[in-house]
C-alpha cells in the first residue's frame, strides 16, 4: 500500500493504485512552460479496475481548525476553485507525459492518458458547528457547494464526489469517504471497500483507509 499525507490527513492506497501529491510535482511548479495561473489539484491517482482504468483527482480542504480567515475561493467560490483545478490539471498531466523530468511524474502523467474514466473527489473536513467561525459555513454549505460543483465539472465526471467527510465503517473498522443522504449497503467495490459499507458511494471510492491525523 503506498500512503500520502495531505495537510493533517493521511489517504492510504491499495498496492494496485498509482497515487501522487499532483500539487508538489516539480513538472507543474517550475518546469511547465504553461504554468502560470494554473491550479492544481492536490492528489491524482491511477486505479486499475477491470475493463477500465480510472483517474482521480482529489481536493482536500480541512476546516476544523481555521488559524485565519479563509480565501473567498476557498468558502462562496470553492465549487468554482475545484472545476478549475481539474481543468488545469488535466492540461499539466497532459504535458508532464510528454515534458516531464522526473520520471514518477512522467510515469504516472502517462498512465493518466491512457485511463477511461475521470472521476473528481472534494473531501472536506467541516468546521464544527459550535466552533469559533462557524459563521463563514451557513447552513447547506457542504450540499450547496457540492450541487454546485456537479454543475460545473459535469464535463469532466457527472457525478463528482464531495463535499465528504470521514466516517467509520463498523463492519470493517476502517474509514470511508461518506457523501450526503449516506444509507447503507451491501456490496463489494473496488480497492478494499467493504462488503458492508456505511455510504453510497462508497462503491466508487479509491482507498479504503483514510485515517484522520490530530489536526494543526
Amino acid at each position: 500500500m503506498s500512503s500520502l499525507r495531505v495537510d493533517s490527513l493521511r489517504f492510504t492506497f491499495e498496492a494496485s493504485v498509482s497515487a501522487d501529491k499532483y500539487d508538489d510535482w516539480r513538472h507543474v511548479n517550475s518546469d511547465w512552460s504553461d504554468r502560470a495561473d494554473k491550479k492544481k489539484m492536490d492528489v491524482v491517482a491511477v486505479e486499475p479496475v477491470p475493463a477500465v482504468e480510472t483517474l482521480w483527482m482529489i481536493e482536500v480542504k480541512d476546516f476544523r481548525i481555521i488559524t485565519r480567515q479563509p480565501r473567498d475561493s476557498n468558502l462562496a467560490g470553492l465549487p468554482q476553485t475545484v472545476a478549475d483545478k481539474a481543468s488545469h490539471t488535466l492540461l499539466g498531466l497532459a504535458d508532464a507525459a510528454t515534458n516531464a523530468r522526473n520520471p514518477g511524474e512522467r510515469r504516472l502523467s502517462s498512465q493518466s492518458q491512457t485511463c477511461g474514466t475521470t472521476r473528481i473527489v472534494l473531501h472536506l473536513e467541516p468546521h464544527l458547528p459550535s466552533g469559533a467561525h462557524s459563521a463563514l459555513f451557513p447552513s447547506g454549505f457542504a450540499a450547496n457547494v457540492h450541487q454546485r460543483m456537479k454543475q460545473l465539472v459535469a464535463h469532466i465526471d457527472s457525478n463528482p464526489l464531495g463535499p465528504v467527510h470521514t466516517m467509520r465503517c463498523r463492519s470493517a473498522g476502517s474509514l470511508f469517504l461518506s457523501g450526503n443522504a449516506a444509507r447503507r449497503k451491501k456490496r463489494t467495490g473496488p480497492s478494499g471497500c467493504a462488503r458492508h459499507v456505511a455510504t453510497r458511494r462508497c462503491d466508487s471510492l479509491i482507498w479504503n483507509h483514510q485515517t484522520t491525523l490530530p489536526a494543526p
